[in-house]
């Protein structure tokens, strides 16, 4: 509780301060508030608590990561990722790492390496063990919202109905260098931006066939899917809808990266 004999020095002092052009220096607690260190120009200050979820393979984790954002540029702070069907399983690791005003890179004291890119409020990153920028290693993906901003990740409302068969090609441009023949099947609720389905890839004149589930977003006319029947995320597929037709990239690692290794082009 601040007294009147203990609030009055401080009033005095940020009238110094502003009379005589005194800097007050970062974290100073002036009346219960302590000042955010300044950041460096162009750098948003990423102080505060970011919540969201880590999805992995067929699992998805609530996450909060806290951020105290120093004058350096440094970051510290704490993650905590908890199970929703099992209320007693919580991990809290203390983290730290850098901000360049559009990467953030994290790392936590069990060997877990956090990579996201900075968009307006929000953060759509990855998780891999013991390396940053390493999509190839990422055994996770996570999307956070810093509480209490506007920033709300609501997907936007479909623009486009995805229901239905989906049937082309998959062309893999590295490996083995190969061309599926792809089905997806995509079921959607109407009005609503998330989906299901599956995906099934065989091989013309082999005996190659692959069969798994999906679960996907769809935002305007953009869409985005991975497999959910395994405890790790293989393929990431992003793309375009236009009218009948779906087309876009896919990748072992991430979404919308230069990791892909194979395109696709499908029609209902």
């Amino acid at each position: 509780m601040i007294t009147r004999r203990r609030l009055l020095p401080m009033l005095l002092l940020i009238f110094l301060a502003v009379s005589c052009n005194i800097p007050i220096p970062p974290g100073t607690a002036i009346g219960g508030i302590t000042t955010l260190p300044p950041i460096p120009p162009g750098i948003t200050n990423l102080s505060g608590t970011w919540n969201g979820t880590l999805t992995t393979g067929a699992f998805t984790f609530p996450i909060s990561i806290v951020i105290e954002h120093s004058e350096d540029n440094s970051l510290t702070g704490n993650v905590t990722i908890s199970d929703p069907f099992d209320p007693g399983y919580v991990e809290n690791y203390v983290i730290n790492g850098s901000f360049d005003g559009i990467t953030l890179r994290m790392e936590e004291s069990e060997g877990r390496f956090y990579t996201a890119t900075y968009l307006g409020e929000a953060l759509d990153g990855y998780v891999a063990w013991n390396c940053y920028d390493c999509p190839e290693d990422g055994w996770g993906i996570y999307t956070l919202t810093r509480e209490g901003s506007l920033a709300i990740r609501t997907p936007l409302p479909p623009t486009v109905d995805v229901n239905g068969t989906w049937v082309g090609t998959l062309d893999e441009w590295s490996g083995a260098s190969r061309l599926f023949d792809l089905t997806l099947i995509i079921t959607q609720e109407a009005g609503s931006s998330e989906f299901t389905g599956s995906v099934q890839l065989t091989e013309p004149g082999t005996d190659y066939w692959q069969n798994y589930l999906i679960a996907g977003i769809i935002e305007g006319n953009t869409i985005r899917f991975h497999n959910v029947d395994s405890e790790e995320i293989l393929y990431f597929y992003w793309g375009e809808v236009s009218g009948n037709t779906l087309s876009g990239n896919v990748s072992g690692y991430c979404y919308a990266c230069d990791a892909a290794f194979g395109e696709f082009t499908v029609n209902r």
